[in-house]
């Protein structure tokens, strides 16, 4: 993601299928799907169901049928992907079924990761390692134990991945199909078509990329489906604007994304509490701030637009989240809002360490980089999800009479989810 001294670079017509650089991208996938696993091993060894996992998306899948429940509203939105994986598996054994999530929740990172080593983003990153080092972050990071082999929060991980591939040298043939149901399941999947529409017109206003407008219409129809639902179903956030404040805003900027996204919420509940904007606070602000402008002012292409796509996530969450700001600012508070801006700046960071770049940038990049050693050792292992296994459960359902609704304890505690057997 070097620099680019015309603002309106085209990408190199470079267009790549299935079998171009195709073994560096299958080592990594492999690899990064193994050192997700080795973060929670528990998620395919012990799984159990999390949360809406159960609770909404296999319920409804269960007790709607496929095609009724694919169309379901949850928070005033779609969610495409974690509907059809909900409704395909129901062709497993019930016990089976929270393996089969776990393991999709960590396909679509590793996913992500084997797409930055691709050769796909040689042009943008000629530098092997450089690329390496990345596609470890985007499995490394000490992120909120929430998102990992979670299909309630696959969302956050699809997103990230629509808007790399938006960001990549063009594909064909297979490749190029992929792409467009990758942008396209992330878009009626959650809010995300916004963002996604978003880089997509930056994409084509400030360097004419032609695929952009394809990619941009796809992501309009994701968000005019999902804004339409948001607007006719009411879904408001209460408490947003009496707790919105300029100092909460650094707090949570820096605690969450620019200083606790490095070391992880584990060390950021490690440091001294603040009720105001205290010295180290600020410093990081205006810190990180500043390296994050001169990457928006200087970065390549890809760097800039993911930079765009993290501020438009972070705007998004920060607008309409499901609590107030006081409460975001906590460590491990919403951790799946910070997946994404944290990741565009980790991607600034990188940027930034290299020799060549003003000095000033480079004493914030290093820093940056090596907070994240600490956070990514401390933060490595997530703690195993604790609930019931479902063996006796489908031995229940299997007994039971047409109508009979059976309530579930699930993972974390007082969620339930209710069978029907039909």
């Amino acid at each position: 993601m070097d620099e680019a001294t015309d603002r309106t670079r085209k990408v190199p017509p470079l267009r790549f299928d299935v079998g171009a650089g195709s073994g560096v991208a299958v080592a990594g996938f492999l690899i990064a799907l193994a050192v997700l696993i080795s973060r929670m091993p528990e998620a395919l060894t012990a799984p159990t169901l999390w949360a809406e996992d159960g609770a909404v998306f296999l319920a409804d899948a269960f007790n709607l049928g496929v095609g009724a429940s694919l169309f379901e509203i949850y928070r005033g939105s779609l969610h495409a992907a974690q509907r059809i994986v909900a409704s395909g598996s129901l062709v497993l054994p019930l016990e089976a079924i929270p393996h089969f999530f776990a393991l999709v929740a960590l396909l679509v990172p590793a996913g992500t990761a084997a797409l930055l080593l691709s050769l796909r983003f040689e042009p943008a990153i000629p530098d092997v390692r450089v690329r390496a080092l990345l596609a470890f972050l985007v499995v490394g990071l000490p992120y909120d134990a929430e998102l990992h082999a979670s299909l309630t929060n696959l969302q956050w991980h699809l997103a990230l991945l629509a808007c790399l591939v938006i960001l990549a040298a063009p594909g064909r043939g297979f490749v190029k199909r992929c792409d467009y149901t990758i942008v396209g399941l992330a878009s009626f999947t959650g809010p995300f078509g916004f963002p996604l529409l978003g880089v997509s017109a930056l994409d084509w206003l400030l360097y004419r990329q032609r695929r952009a407008l394809a990619f941009a219409g796809v992501a309009a129809a994701g968000a005019l489906v999902q804004g339409v639902l948001l607007l006719t179903t009411g879904e408001v956030a209460d408490g947003v604007a009496t707790q919105a404040t300029p100092g909460i805003f650094v707090r949570i900027v820096v605690e969450q994304v620019l200083l606790g996204g490095l070391i992880g919420a584990r060390l950021t509940q490690a440091l001294p509490g603040s009720t105001g904007v205290g010295a180290l606070t600020a410093l990081v602000f205006v810190g990180g701030g500043t390296l994050l402008a001169v990457a928006a002012a200087r970065g390549g292409r890809e760097l800039r637009l993911l930079l765009a796509f993290g501020a438009a996530i972070l705007a998004m969450a920060l607008a309409a989240p499901t609590t107030t700001w006081s409460v975001l600012e906590r460590a491990e508070s919403a951790g799946r809002y910070w997946l994404i801006p944290t990741l565009a700046y980790v991607a600034a960071l990188v940027w930034g360490a290299p020799r060549g770049r003003p000095g000033f940038i480079r004493v914030i990049a290093v820093s940056g980089l090596l907070l994240l050693l600490p956070g990514i050792a401390v933060g490595w292992r997530h703690p195993p999800r604790v609930g019931p296994s479902l063996s006796r459960t489908a031995a229940a359902l299997e007994g039971a009479r047409a109508g009979t609704t059976l309530v579930i304890p699930i993972s974390p505690d007082g969620w339930m989810m209710e069978l029907t057997k039909r």
